[in-house]
């Protein structure tokens, strides 16, 4: 009984599946709310169809007030599962203001919630001797990579590198466009970010169209892009594929994908790293920013809602894949070529190696001005694109111009 002397009435159903699904289980029933224990363990539809048979007890009929709002939830219980699981696609990639998502600190952690519970050394227990899938899972409460390959950014974290609310860009600050493009390329895709102070690189949109895009569309998409979001930006940079130079049909009167780009946008195009596409080198430099080489709590920031694909294969879609047993390694070299999100992340690597340059631009504090002079021709962004300071003091210049 409440204390306005109200007596309430409160009937609790359990219910274990086994062989039957939720959907058959529900049919018929009536609920105010339903809660889902370990709920990454039922099968995907689950929680569409306990969403269905809530929200419907008691009948209009037996209220004071038949129009009355009727308590209508759902809540689950679990330890974070791997990205492949129906928790992460519905409540991470595809989010609807009618869900929400909470996430408990990490058992590491100073946050940690439950320690007091358990004896001193519960967790250090659990790290000393279970798996690094393991670990992440259920101790540091983070998504779990794919069991079919190994993630490429092993240190990624959801809690550290993944901001809490969306990233607001700064016009006054150079704008940085790494694109992941090539003439023969059917995925193009670009990775849209910023240094912003104290020196963190904060990665803020992204655009991907699908497969079977050439340079050609991808790069009036790319303008319009620009267009919309980023018209009042004081200077943009856009970083290339090195691949992007070559490949054209010269007699044919063909434009290398680079030229496309820079014809479309009315930008000049730089290539990162004095051209070099060395795979290792576009790797450690993103690994760089995660682990916050420049100052303390600077790494990497993305945002999740400009950035969905990004984070995905940092989560683990962008992975080594996992080769066979009888191989005398347990995963392949370089990572595999996982339409969308290899292409992505190839986009990151040239925004990151755009900004910070090759080793001495990886040292760097933060961006530099833009020294270059952008035309804008028609219908381009306004005056202002490319004004700025002198690029490379200290006569320093990691990059080479593709224009």
């Amino acid at each position: 009984m409440g204390q306005d002397g109200i007596r309430i009435e409160a009937i609790t159903e359990f219910a274990g599946l086994g062989e039957n699904s939720i959907e058959t289980l529900m049919k018929g029933r009536e609920y105010s709310g339903g809660w889902l224990n370990e709920a990454d363990t039922h099968a995907p539809g689950a929680l569409e169809d306990l969403e269905q048979r809530v929200g419907r007890y008691p009948m209009a009929n037996l209220l004071i007030d038949p129009n009355a709002k009727r308590m209508r939830f759902v809540i689950g219980d679990l330890n974070a599962p791997s990205i492949d699981s129906w928790v992460y696609q519905t409540f991470i990639k595809k989010t609807t203001p009618d869900r929400q998502f909470f996430r408990q600190a990490s058992g590491r952690s100073a946050e940690a919630e439950n320690r007091f519970n358990l004896e001193a050394d519960y967790y250090d227990r659990i790290v000393r001797n279970q798996d690094e899938h393991f670990v992440r899972r259920m101790v540091d409460n983070e998504f779990g990579y794919s069991r079919s390959g190994k993630p490429v950014y092993d240190s990624f974290s959801r809690a550290r590198h993944v901001s809490r609310s969306p990233i607001e860009w700064i016009p006054k600050l150079t704008l940085n466009i790494g694109i992941d493009i090539s003439m023969n390329s059917l995925n193009p895709a670009a990775a849209f970010g910023q240094a912003q102070a104290p020196g963190r690189i904060a990665v803020f949109d992204e655009l991907y169209l699908g497969h079977g895009v050439g340079a050609a569309r991808f790069a009036e998409a790319l303008h319009q892009r620009i267009l919309e979001r980023y018209r009042a930006a004081r200077a943009i940079r856009l970083w290339l594929d090195p691949a992007a130079a070559y490949g054209a049909d010269r007699e044919g009167g063909q434009m290398t994908a680079m030229e496309q780009i820079a014809a479309t946008c009315g930008l000049p195009v730089l290539l990162p790293a004095n051209g070099s596409n060395e795979l290792g080198m576009r790797l450690d430099a993103v690994k760089t920013e995660l682990r916050g080489y420049l100052e303390p709590e600077t790494h990497l920031l993305i945002c999740s809602v400009g950035c969905p694909l990004i984070l995905e294969g940092m989560e683990g879609k962008y992975r080594y894949k996992k080769r066979p047993e009888s191989a005398s390694t347990e995963f392949e070299e370089q990572p595999e070529k996982t339409h969308p999100w290899s292409d992505l992340q190839d986009a990151v690597q040239y925004l990151v190696l755009g900004i910070r340059g090759r080793t001495a631009g990886i040292r760097a504090a933060a961006d530099r001005e833009d020294d270059g002079r952008h035309s804008p021709r028609g219908d381009r962004p306004p005056k202002g694109w490319g004004s700025g300071s002198r690029a490379g003091r200290g006569g320093f210049d990691p990059h080479k111009v593709g224009r």
